[in-house]
């Protein structure tokens, strides 16, 4: 696998000849940062439920501001994500 990512120059590689101006857009959002912001909120949602995080740290917490605390975590968590996508979209 390694000897793979190494041939490939990486896992992820950004299309360089795109143009910004052509991209799809719904209500004039592309759709490619539309997918990046539900790849990052997927993934850090998947993560704290798969760990249970919302149970096992605000237990005792009533429902509706546990909701709201992890949805505030989960905001944090996918600006990071983001970052880093848009990160290796520039760099690669």
């Amino acid at each position: 696998m390694l000897s793979w990512l190494s041939d490939t120059g990486g896992v992820y590689g950004a299309d360089n000849d795109r143009d910004p101006r052509r991209e799809a857009a719904i209500v004039g959002i592309p759709i490619r940062f539309i997918s990046v912001m539900i790849v990052a909120f997927g993934s850090v949602a998947m993560l704290a439920f798969s760990i249970t995080a919302p149970d096992l740290f605000l237990s005792d917490l009533p429902t509706p501001d546990r909701h709201f605390i992890t949805f505030r975590v989960m905001s944090v968590g996918a600006v990071f994500s983001v970052v880093g996508a848009v990160t290796t979209d520039s760099l690669f």
